[in-house]
């Protein structure tokens, strides 16, 4: 990650102004992100997404409140995102498009001033560049199965070991449904991180820094209790969910 922290670095460091959602994966990535900006949205927040890949248009990697960037505008911001990756490469090579790509997001969206950036992981997750916040909001790992094994391992527990890499301590994660290898190579980066983390069925997970519990289900059913324990170890989350909200659901298991 070298070569990318380096490149925001030369841009004053964008990433480090934004409350940031990450998403990882293998299945679901962009429904996820997708749902999870829309649902922002609609409470009042400003959203930031880099749709990787793009369905019709380079101007959707760049996208503010749902709506991608205009030509005239994305120019001018590649230029400076590319000059200003120049310098780095005697020591690191050129940056990659996706690299560049990324970088365009994020400095457009602190100065947009948004108020979540939600982000995909291109590839893997420990060593991919959109992982160089170093305290987002939430991260989410959604179904890993077998995808890009040159680069990420040949089974489901390495490829689930790698993107793993976007856990931080501290940090609370949702951990999608997980073939068994998957989930306890998920779970071996969470005791690393002297984290907790239970599977319940085909449940979601909230994974806390020393409790973890059903967050939400396919059902939509959600347990209060490891809400307010994810919003107790992220203040990160400061007024983004609604207590409120909490006060009528049931917990999954009867709890």
């Amino acid at each position: 990650l070298g070569r990318m922290r380096a490149l925001l670095g030369r841009l004053d460091d964008p990433q480090e102004d934004l409350h940031g959602v990450l998403i990882g994966g293998t299945n679901g990535k962009g429904s996820a992100a997708a749902m999870v900006a829309s649902a922002l949205r609609a409470a009042g927040y400003s959203t930031g997404q880099s749709p990787s890949p793009h369905l019709h248009s380079y101007r959707e990697r760049v996208t503010i409140d749902g709506r991608s960037i205009d030509g005239c505008d994305l120019e001018p911001l590649l230029a400076e995102v590319l000059a200003a990756s120049q310098p780095g490469e005697s020591a690191f090579g050129p940056a990659t498009e996706f690299e560049l790509l990324t970088a365009a997001a994020y400095l457009q969206a602190a100065r947009r001033g948004v108020d979540v950036m939600v982000m995909e992981v291109g590839l893997g997750g420990r060593l991919d560049a959109t992982n160089v916040v170093d305290q987002p909001a939430l991260t989410i790992i959604t179904p890993v199965s077998l995808d890009h094994q040159q680069y990420l391992g040949d089974t489901v527990a390495q490829i689930a070991g790698e993107k793993a890499g976007i856990l931080k301590r501290g940090v609370p994660c949702i951990v999608g449904p997980q073939a068994p290898e998957g989930l306890e190579a998920i779970e071996y980066n969470c005791e690393f991180l002297h984290y907790y983390g239970v599977s319940v069925g085909r449940a979601f997970v909230a994974v806390a820094d020393d409790a973890s519990a059903t967050f939400f289900n396919p059902a939509g059913i959600v347990d209060a209790q490891s809400v307010e324990l994810m919003l107790m170890h992220s203040e990160r989350f400061g007024d983004l969910v609604d207590r409120d909200y909490f006060s009528y659901v049931q917990p999954l298991r009867g709890e």
